[in-house]
């Protein structure tokens, strides 16, 4: 049985009437889902550009929880420290300013390093040249960073860095193999230097005499030097030494560093002002021994007595007493200022590369080759050894006015920890 057509054609009219609400509401389904995804793809370009501009976290060490504030603004790291900045020089010296957070190093390349907060950033500071007519070289002049991280230059000479103290070992010469090469790789390095002030020298032959530098110039150019050593009086006054007879002045906390004439090519290895800001010592090659009375104006050498190289000086407040320590086991002490300096017997054959005196001018300690750590109490009439417990090379010593508690560190990032004076040293 058939329905009537009056039903087929209401049935008909309804469908057809019901199809383009359907269609519009799959368009409308349709439009939202392309909404979304432009939506999506927007928000991961923007995440992309972002990820690629947004700059890494001040601090590197500092621990950031998850959904904190620093987490969201900052990207996520799993080995920051690899970002940071890397010193390539040797370094050979540190001071700090007694009472303060300020910090100095020095080292290879002419590098000098300050701190301002006791380590936590780090800036390099300026070295400036002079021209033998008195003018500033602007352009050997090295700008410090502007912000807190540092990234050492490569030298570009040879002899801009020479290798640590090997470990020492007597021949019939008394001098060691290790000395042999340095004081080597010295002369095959000034030979580059050489053509250069061969040349100089012709063009100089041409210029009348009245025009010629009156003053002597540095060995080597001092911001190429290796810096061996540094100290400051105060917070404005300072020295650093290196290579090539290399002394370097500032005045201004380290901001700027200028050359003093020392008045030889020899390798300078130590120096020690005293508070007075004008008296002064420097030691190193060929038994150089060298005094100022002016704040490094004008050096003056002394008679050492020795022609070995010395690494170490240390003069007491009074500026009479003083000792100097060297390759061999040598120790010079004197009593009159620096005039005249007579050897004590340390008794090691080691090379001793630094030392430190109490103000009492009686108990010292010496360290060297091979975990040699000697004693006095006698002003270094007699030294006496002590078990350090290495074989490493131990390149500074310092201890506490209580005179029992010390460190002594060198080689390998050694580091020695004593609480007894010395008579035990544990790492």
């Amino acid at each position: 049985m058939q329905p009537p057509k009056s039903f087929n054609k209401s049935f008909n009219k309804e469908q057809s009437s019901g199809l383009p609400s359907q269609r519009s509401f799959i368009k409308n389904i349709l439009n939202r889902q392309k909404i979304v995804y432009l939506a999506a793809l927007l928000a991961l370009i923007i995440g992309t550009v972002y990820a690629f501009v947004q700059k890494p976290r001040p601090d590197p060490y500092k621990p950031v929880s998850t959904l904190s504030l620093n987490w969201l603004c900052y990207p996520v790291e799993r080995n920051a420290f690899k970002r940071l900045p890397v010193v390539s020089a040797n370094l050979r010296s540190v001071f700090v300013l007694p009472g303060t957070q300020k910090v100095w190093v020095v080292g290879s390349g002419g590098m000098i390093l300050h701190s301002p907060d006791g380590g936590s950033s780090w800036n390099r500071q300026t070295i400036q040249s002079t021209e033998p007519d008195g003018k500033k070289n602007l352009s050997s002049k090295r700008e410090p960073m502007k912000d807190s991280s540092f990234i050492s230059s490569v030298a570009k000479i040879a002899y801009a860095e020479a290798p640590p103290p090997a470990e020492q070992k007597s021949n019939n010469t008394g001098t060691n193999a290790g000395e042999k090469r340095i004081r080597y790789s010295q002369k095959a390095a000034f030979s580059s230097v050489n053509k250069q002030i061969i040349k100089k020298e012709k063009q100089q032959k041409q210029v009348p005499q009245k025009l010629l530098p009156t003053k002597p110039e540095p060995a080597i150019n001092p911001s190429l030097a290796a810096l061996s050593s540094v100290t400051l009086v105060n917070e404005s006054l300072g020295w650093a030494v290196g290579s090539g007879g290399t002394i370097l002045h500032t005045a201004d906390g380290g901001k700027n560093w200028e050359p003093q004439t020392s008045g030889t090519s020899q390798w300078i290895f130590a120096v020690q002002f005293h508070n007075d800001c004008k008296t002064g010592w420097a030691v190193g090659d060929g038994g150089t021994i060298l005094h100022t009375t002016d704040g490094g104006k004008s050096w003056e050498p002394r008679t050492s007595g020795t022609s070995e190289r010395l690494y170490a000086v240390q003069f007491q407040d009074d500026g009479k007493t003083g000792w100097v320590v060297g390759i061999s086991g040598m120790i010079l002490h004197t009593t009159d200022g620096g005039k005249n300096w007579e050897p004590q017997t340390s008794g090691t054959s080691q090379l001793l590369y630094a030392f430190y005196f109490q103000n009492d001018g009686k108990t010292g300690w010496a360290v060297g080759g091979s975990g040699t750590i000697l004693h006095t109490t006698d002003g270094g009439k007699s030294w006496e050894p002590r078990t350090s417990g290495t074989e490493k090379l131990l390149a500074s010593v310092q201890f506490q006015n209580d005179g029992k508690t010390g460190w002594a560190v060198g080689d390998g990032g050694t580091i020695l920890h004593t609480t007894d004076g010395g008579k035990s040293w544990e790492p």
